[in-house]
């Protein structure tokens, strides 16, 4: 069940934009094109995982933050934990999800979890030219309606939207897209809400964290409540496990997967089996077939075998030894002295 909250429609005015997004999803390449590769490359201060900033080239006024990609939250790696830091911790004006126009679920269940942190957001479906390739159409306009949130498809590598994508940039506002999630769920969120301090990510936001014993949000309330208040969140998350029978992550996660699922069917048309499959494709899936996959594997090889070991290492040298230096450049020599 879904529930719309209001959003400023207050335009952003420069500030710090977090790049979010799965592995894999072209951040990156994003990165790279809005920044011109002028970045400063840093450990984030108590990890060891490197960090991108860069001024957008064609808006100095916002500067670009890449995290690194996340499976989902909470978070269970080390590079999952600081894309969680940036997000609670880092003054952000907004958070810019990139995410694999052919996959949306995956994408929109990322989203959803954005929104409920309550950051300004901007939603980038990249790769929309393999999405068409496999016969998927997506409702734009009707997507960014149901989020509330500039809603952009690009094709990083090439360059393609990247001129909408800074048009709407500034457009990035809070999701008005949130769901309900079982009873059980809902009434520790709301105890949960009440102790989560203010002036930081949105109390519900934070409350989901914490009822998914997230590590990052953990240290972040911490550092803000007294050990009552911690050991008060502690029993909510009990007393929310007993009545669910099971960890209140895995029902929020549910929840979010069916929603996701949802929206994506609601926006999306198109059979992916009806796609064409180019060249590319074919060669692609060759390679990780049972049987041509180790017969090009081995074709491979002996062709770089070949070319090194015949090409250079015997008429190429016998070229530079015999032809250019025994014929020209060594009777040349011996002539001049």
């Amino acid at each position: 069940m879904t529930c719309h909250v209001p959003a400023s429609l207050t335009p952003i005015l420069g500030g710090t934009i977090a790049l979010v997004g799965h592995s894999n999803v072209g951040k990156s390449a994003l990165f790279q094109k809005l920044t011109g590769l002028r970045v400063i490359v840093a450990n984030y201060p108590g990890t060891t995982v490197e960090t991108l900033r860069g001024q957008v080239q064609q808006r100095p006024d916002f500067a670009l933050l890449d995290t690194p990609g996340v499976v989902a939250l909470p978070a269970n790696s080390e590079d999952e934990r600081l894309t969680a830091r940036v997000l609670l911790e880092e003054p952000l004006s907004a958070a810019l999800q990139v995410g694999d126009a052919k996959n949306l679920p995956k994408t929109l269940a990322l989203t959803l979890q954005l929104a409920e942190l309550g950051l300004p957001l901007a939603l980038v479906l990249n790769m929309m030219d393999e999405a068409t390739e496999r016969g998927l159409t997506l409702d734009l306009p009707r997507l960014a309606e149901r989020l509330g949130v500039p809603v952009v498809a690009t094709v990083a590598v090439r360059g393609r939207g990247l001129d909408d994508l800074l048009a709407k940039l500034p457009e990035a506002r809070p999701a008005i897209w949130h769901i309900r999630y079982p009873a059980a769920v809902e009434n520790a969120l709301t105890k949960l809400a009440r102790l989560c301090p203010d002036g930081g990510p949105a109390q519900r936001g934070l409350a989901v964290l914490a009822l998914c014993h997230d590590p990052v949000a953990h240290d972040y309330l911490a550092a803000r409540l007294s050990p009552v208040q911690m050991a008060e969140i502690a029993a909510i998350r009990a007393e929310a496990a007993q009545g669910l029978g099971a960890a209140p992550a895995a029902a929020i996660q549910t929840a979010r997967w069916a929603a996701a699922e949802a929206l994506a069917a609601e926006v999306l048309t198109g059979t992916p089996s009806a796609a064409p499959v180019g060249l590319l494709r074919r060669l692609e899936a060759l390679t990780l077939h049972r049987l041509w996959g180790p017969l090009i594997l081995l074709a491979t090889l002996y062709a770089v075998f070949w070319f090194v070991g015949v090409v250079g290492a015997q008429w190429l040298v016998g070229l530079l030894e015999e032809n250019l230096f025994g014929e020209i450049i060594n009777p040349f020599l011996v002539g001049a002295s």
